[in-house]
């Protein structure tokens, strides 16, 4: 009887160990944009409750207006100062301040890891990396926005003298120019144009991520360079909004500039099937999820390591024709939910050496 007392407690013991591994379910809030006020925020959101599940961790989503830049930090403050306060925070710098929000964030104690979009070029050098001057800002998540730029611009140039036209003439449609992402977009623009030959910028121009104002600028763009090869957007929307701008002008289809985009969107990609635009650039979906994998290890002892000043960049791949319904397959049917997002955390597998955020190897 003793013998399996001794048993049965040892058991209880070595069960109890294991238990406090995972004992405490952490609690972290996103916060982002509105559901349909963004398609490509939309594809960052999808997969959160899905890995949040596998990790036992306990997910409550908050939305800001994506059309309001100064929304984020009163959302942020009222999260903060409600019941639910959070363990942890993943949001991206969408205001006009980063430096406000890292204060904000400072006061209330929350750690927090920042995804998608980096500081504001004007606040850098007061802002500093992460866990530089704010101890809770854990660390950031980025697209290598530049790398996006110039893989775009190139692909459509590769694209446009496959057509065996010698010089090529480039509009190009911008986000919004108070952000980094944005602005590194653009200097990926600048320095694959500037690599290239006989490769002309007509004119570079910022739409704000906006539909509206997308197709009112293409309109006059196309007023003043009537001949134009390549039209570069910023993002999947803007791509989309520009073909709609073209097609109302009636242009015919052989002198319809070729169009390409950033973000692997639903639509963008539908739209590359369909010949309405032909490229877009991606891979930059999964930020989130991969904020969701640190914070939990964070939150289980795993101390995270100085990587790139705590700056993890995911990288890019051009979507066209060949590939495009396989992206859009993983994406729209949710093949991510057959994914077991653990394999990427240290806290569940000792093997992990370093993290390996990319998402492009779960797809093609």
């Amino acid at each position: 009887m003793r013998f399996i007392q001794i048993i049965y407690l040892g058991l209880l013991i070595n069960f109890s160990i294991s238990s406090v591994i995972f004992a405490k379910q952490i609690h972290v809030a996103f916060l982002g944009p509105e559901l349909g006020q963004s398609a490509y925020w939309d594809n960052v959101i999808a997969p959160l409750k899905t890995v949040a599940e596998q990790f036992d961790i306990k997910l409550t989503l908050h939305h800001a207006n994506w059309n309001d830049r100064f929304d984020y930090y009163p959302k942020a403050k009222e999260l903060f100062e409600s019941e639910d306060k959070p363990d942890y925070l993943i949001s991206t710098f969408r205001g006009a301040s980063a430096k406000h929000f890292l204060e904000l964030v400072e006061l209330h104690q929350v750690p927090f890891i920042s995804i998608v979009t980096g500081v504001p070029k004007f606040e850098q050098k007061k802002v500093g990396i992460p866990q530089q001057h704010y101890k809770y800002w854990l660390a950031q998540i980025l697209a290598d926005d530049f790398e996006s730029g110039f893989l775009l611009t190139n692909a459509l140039i590769e694209r446009r003298k496959n057509k065996k036209k010698k010089d090529v003439r480039l509009i190009a449609v911008g986000g919004d120019p108070l952000l980094a992402s944005s602005n590194s977009r653009d200097k990926g623009l600048y320095q694959a144009i500037e690599k290239s030959k006989n490769v002309e910028l007509l004119q570079l121009v910022h739409s704000n991520w906006n539909a509206a104002i997308t197709k009112r600028m293409v309109k006059q763009l196309m007023s003043r360079y009537q001949s134009s090869d390549i039209l570069w957007a910023a993002n999947d929307d803007i791509a989309i909004a520009a073909y709609q701008s073209l097609k109302s002008l009636n242009i015919d289809k052989s002198a319809m500039p070729i169009i390409g985009g950033v973000d692997w969107t639903i639509k963008g990609l539908e739209a590359i099937i369909t010949d309405k635009i032909q490229l877009s650039v991606g891979g930059n979906h999964m930020h989130a999820v991969w904020a969701l994998i640190l914070l939990h290890d964070i939150a289980h002892g795993v101390k995270l390591p100085n990587y790139n000043d705590y700056t993890y960049k995911t990288p890019f791949a051009v979507a066209d024709k060949t590939n495009a319904k396989k992206i859009l397959a993983f994406l729209q049917l949710e093949q991510w939910r057959e994914v077991d997002f653990t394999q990427f955390s240290k806290s569940y597998n000792a093997q992990v050496e370093e993290y390996d955020f990319n998402f492009i190897k779960l797809v093609l």
